[in-house]
């Protein structure tokens, strides 16, 4: 079995508040997350951690590393310390991958990607970074402008923290069963948006969809159009943010 998980923080203070976590220090915190990890990782399982595991590289982190069940591979995140003795514990280390899941493509990386390998395919993209934060809530605005527009968006956030994953490694299909997918709803509470906003009707996405598949003359330089826009989107978010 595969599993994944995000931005654990092991040894962070400043983790538990900044995500509101359940728990009084990072002592309680391990303990709780070791357990929920154990529970559902074997020795055979693997899990690949997207980034930001532990926060410092100390003896403590490297008992908890060896407590935690199964093979462990890392997708390195900004705060991953990896050149020490707990970085040699890491099957693997790499700040980007691409692996088979019972037949899906799934790609990974600490970062979230909007347009990753083999969109169009049926991969899925997993990422970390942003917590639960107003960054997250505009990936999830992105993601409903990109199904408008008949563009997958199988972009789910891994984060710990996120109330589907309740500190937890999670496999696949529990993370695509969770409502992401670009199946017309966002994995958080099952919702079509965050903030409780409206899906889009129901024909803007088969006209996105017919748009795509309607132009056979246009090929990709249509898709290059779409994707321009949806850049352009994007870019006047993140100007209105300053």
């Amino acid at each position: 079995m595969i599993y994944y998980i995000a931005d654990i923080h092991f040894g962070h203070e400043n983790a538990i508040r900044y995500d509101e976590r359940p728990f009084a220090d990072t002592r309680e915190m391990a303990e709780s997350l070791i357990e929920r990890w154990n529970r559902r990782v074997d020795e055979e399982d693997t899990v690949y951690v997207l980034g930001d595991a532990f926060w410092k590289a100390g003896e403590d982190n490297i008992n908890i590393f060896k407590r935690l069940n199964g093979h462990k591979r890392l997708i390195r995140g900004n705060h991953d310390r990896v050149n020490g003795p707990l970085g040699t514990l890491w099957e693997s280390v790499e700040p980007y991958a691409e692996i088979v899941d019972g037949g899906t493509q799934v790609v990974l990386c600490h970062y979230p990607i909007l347009f990753y390998k083999n969109q169009h395919h049926g991969a899925v993209m997993l990422y970390g970074h942003v917590h639960s934060t107003v960054e997250w809530r505009l990936i999830e605005k992105w993601r409903r402008e990109l199904r408008t527009l008949g563009i997958p968006d199988r972009i789910i956030n891994v984060g710990c923290m996120m109330e589907y994953m309740d500190y937890a490694p999670r496999t696949l299909a529990e993370l695509l069963e969770a409502g992401a997918g670009g199946v017309g709803k966002s994995i958080e509470h099952g919702k079509s948006a965050s903030n409780g906003e409206a899906p889009a009707p129901a024909g803007a996405e088969r006209q996105g969809q017919q748009a795509v598949s309607s132009d056979a003359s246009g090929g990709w330089g249509f898709l290059h159009v779409l994707r321009r826009k949806v850049f352009q989107t994007v870019f006047a978010e993140i100007r209105g943010l300053f």
